[in-house]
């Protein structure tokens, strides 16, 4: 694993200022380790999953999750922290399901509306 070619590292493991990064769990710290649907309370990283709203993050339409694989689509991610909601995997699946559903686009649009603390 080089420090020269950061696309060589996955976020699981890679480097960021000398410190090991988990993409996933650094993000879900940002954006709250709270389903923005049910309001399911996660104990770890692996309960939740980051979806996308309002179209694609990365210009060419790659899934939050594949961004994640390295650190260079992480830094998209962040970059683009605002399109991003956390979401338990039930929920996660429900919004694939029925992203029209006005019961799953309010309860999202209601989360990004929110008042946002400083991190």
């Amino acid at each position: 694993m080089s420090e020269e070619n950061p696309d060589d590292q996955t976020v699981s493991e890679f480097l960021m200022n000398g410190k090991k990064v988990d993409g996933k769990a650094f993000l879900l710290r940002k954006l709250g380790n709270e389903c923005a649907i049910c309001g399911f309370k996660a104990r770890h990283p692996s309960q939740m999953s980051i979806h996308e709203v309002g179209g694609r993050v990365d210009a060419a339409g790659e899934h939050p999750s594949n961004l994640l694989q390295s650190k260079s689509g992480f830094l998209v991610l962040l970059a683009n922290i605002e399109s991003l909601v956390p979401l338990c995997l039930n929920c996660h699946a429900l919004a694939h399901q029925y992203p029209f559903h006005k019961e799953v686009a309010e309860a999202i649009d209601r989360w990004r509306a929110r008042p946002r603390r400083k991190k």
